[in-house]
This record gives structure tokens, C-alpha cells and sequence, in this order.
């Protein structure tokens, strides 16, 4: 099995400052249902994932470097 951990996406359920969030990000900018989808398909192509196993993959543009998130105030 693999699991795919998306980061802040909005309008996915996470609600927040998003342009405060973004600044926190490495990659500056929140994520999007499409970074998303595209980690899921490359996922499912057999050439791309298939001896992977056993991961999360983190669709998160490098917040889990920091393995955090200011609480909101």
C-alpha cells in the first residue's frame, strides 16, 4: 500500500490565511488538486511505482521539512 499525504490544498477541507501559509512553504505557494492528481497517477503507472511500497508521500511542497504548522491565531 501507498499513501499519499497532501499538504495545503485550498478549498480541500484546510482552512487558513493561505497567503500567510504560502510564505511559509519552501516552494511559496499553496498546493492544488492537480499537484495532487498528478503524484496519485504516477503512483498507479506500474512502470513509474512498481517496486514501491509501504510509503506516504508527501504532496506537500517541502512544509514537511519543517514538520510543523503555526497554530492559528
Amino acid at each position: 500500500p501507498i499513501c499519499v499525504a497532501p499538504g495545503a490544498i485550498p478549498g480541500g477541507g484546510f482552512q487558513d490565511d493561505f497567503t500567510t501559509l504560502a510564505n511559509q512553504i519552501p516552494m511559496r505557494r499553496t498546493g492544488t488538486p492537480v499537484d495532487v492528481a498528478n503524484v496519485v497517477l504516477a503512483l498507479l503507472d506500474q512502470r513509474i511505482s512498481g517496486y514501491v511500497t509501504g510509503e506516504t508521500v508527501s504532496v506537500d511542497g517541502g512544509l514537511a521539512l519543517f514538520n510543523w504548522i503555526p497554530a492559528p491565531t
